[in-house]
């Protein structure tokens, strides 16, 4: 260098081992053109059996020995091609029996609805839901969820139905109060998707109502659906220092506001289940958060 200084480069290299994958192992699943070993097997069981069945021929004369042993040997294989005939029947025969033996072990029960109601706390003012039903909110109010069917049409009786509701409304005693609520329910969209498919593909289904299946099918799959409804009464009893209190006012007053109900034309019944009230409060209140 001009300068008087020296620089110098130091140039590191180094190799780098390379391992080439190793080769798979062939599966021992399968061997020859794609055939399960275990097929293999439950073949050569079969086999081994009906020899073992077919050996009383070779020591007995008896004709009726003879012909039960032969029926026995053909409903044998006749077992043997319905489930095992080829390896794509046995991988169905047997996911069919594991299934089988785990349903009956209750592998496949579905639990019951079960919420506590401390969750419902964070949307509804819920302390406690005591005996018959009756729901504790906060401070000492009480009352009742009643689920009802609404008249399909009143018709000409509109004026006498509305009258009944007017005067059940005017019963309430105290600070009572009452709450009508409808709930719209989704969700059985898929539901009905597979019904229709399933009718449609059906060959015994005529071609006239193929269409007709059509028609709905193509509503449904572009969501327009009526979607189905639940109504609900939230039947407010005051408040109250006691829960003796509160169910003293819910035996006095309820049985009379249920005939009211059925005075209107109103088909209705307290929901008494702590599981069914949870279950309930969340379709109308909070279905989406739940």
């Amino acid at each position: 260098m001009t300068d008087g200084t020296t620089t110098s480069t130091n140039i590191q290299s180094w190799k780098q081992k390379y391992t080439g994958n190793k080769p798979l192992r062939k599966a021992k699943e399968t061997v020859y053109a794609g055939i399960s070993v275990k097929w293999f097997y439950i073949a050569g069981f079969w086999c081994l059996c009906s020899i073992i069945l077919s050996m009383p021929l070779i020591i007995t004369s008896n004709i009726i020995v003879q012909c039960f042993i032969v029926a026995l040997e053909l409903v044998w294989w006749a077992i043997f091609f319905m489930n095992f005939r080829t390896c794509e029947k046995y991988d169905e025969s047997m996911l069919t029996l594991k299934y089988m033996i785990a349903d009956y072990k209750g592998v496949h029960e579905l639990c019951k609805f079960d919420m506590d109601v401390d969750q419902l706390q964070t949307y509804i003012p819920i302390k406690r839901i005591h005996a018959r039903g009756l729901i504790e909110y906060t401070r000492g109010r009480f009352g009742v969820l009643i689920e009802y069917f609404p008249p399909t049409d009143p018709g000409d009786q509109m004026e006498t139905h509305l009258l009944h509701i007017q005067a059940l409304i005017n019963r309430l005693a105290g600070d009572m109060q009452v709450d009508f609520i409808s709930s719209s329910r989704f969700g059985t969209k898929s539901p009905l998707l597979k019904k229709f498919e399933r009718m449609i593909n059906d060959p015994n289904t005529s071609p006239k109502n193929i269409k007709l299946i059509k028609s709905q099918y193509d509503k449904v799959k572009s969501g327009k659906v009526t979607p189905d409804w639940a109504f609900y009464i939230s039947l407010g009893l005051g408040s109250h220092a006691t829960v003796e209190d509160a169910a003293d006012r819910l035996n006095t007053e309820l049985p009379g506001f249920l005939d009211g109900l059925s005075d209107a034309g109103i088909v209705a019944s307290q929901i008494i289940s702590e599981t069914e009230l949870v279950k309930n409060f969340i379709q109308f209140m909070v279905p989406r958060d739940l």
